[in-house]
């Protein structure tokens, strides 16, 4: 976990096979975990990907679905989209040779370098009678294996990369992120 104080208590479960590590999250965003529960997997059965896409994840990526709790109306539920997204560029730019390689957002889910995908997000709300009660935020990186047409981050990196480290500068460009939309909106 990320060495420096944190404005969210992450609580971090690592397990090497699960189907999805966003169901897990979301039933325990439904029976009452705090906000800073994280599953990570070192490979999925079942990953998932916006729309209903599968997000093939095979050992040597990070996977992980992370539980907020903000308390906002439903509505601006969505901007935590961009929240993460930041968040997620900001970790992966410290990794990437950008004298080499171009670093760009795809709006909203997506990091890409080169136009090719590093990174995905799926975010996901739990309402509660109308209210939110929580959003599931999940995250993969292609760090050591890429799909097809995708990129991994060791392939772009300005030095090795490990999945766990990767897993700790974005869990600490989250926190930045949300404590800053906390402040700022």
């Amino acid at each position: 976990m990320p060495s420096t104080a944190t404005f969210v208590d992450w609580q971090l479960k690592v397990l090497s096979r699960v189907s999805s590590t966003q169901d897990i999250v979301k039933l325990a965003a439904k029976d009452g975990d705090p906000e800073g529960y994280i599953v990570q997997a070192m490979m999925q059965a079942d990953g998932k990907g916006r729309h209903g896409n599968v997000w093939k994840s095979p050992m040597g990526n990070l996977y992980m679905s992370v539980l907020l709790r903000p308390e906002c109306a439903v509505m601006r539920a969505g901007e935590f989209a961009f929240v993460v997204a930041v968040a997620l560029y900001n970790a992966l730019e410290t990794y990437v040779d950008t004298d080499k390689h171009e670093i760009t957002l795809k709006w909203p889910n997506d990091i890409l370098v080169d136009g090719k995908k590093v990174s995905g997000i799926l975010l996901e709300s739990n309402l509660t009678d109308g209210k939110l009660n929580g959003l599931v935020v999940g995250m993969g990186v292609n760090i050591l294996v890429a799909p097809e047409g995708a990129l991994s981050l060791k392939d772009v990196a300005t030095s090795d990369v490990f999945v766990n480290k990767v897993r700790d500068v974005i869990l600490m460009e989250l926190d930045k992120a949300y404590a800053l939309w906390k402040v700022e909106g």
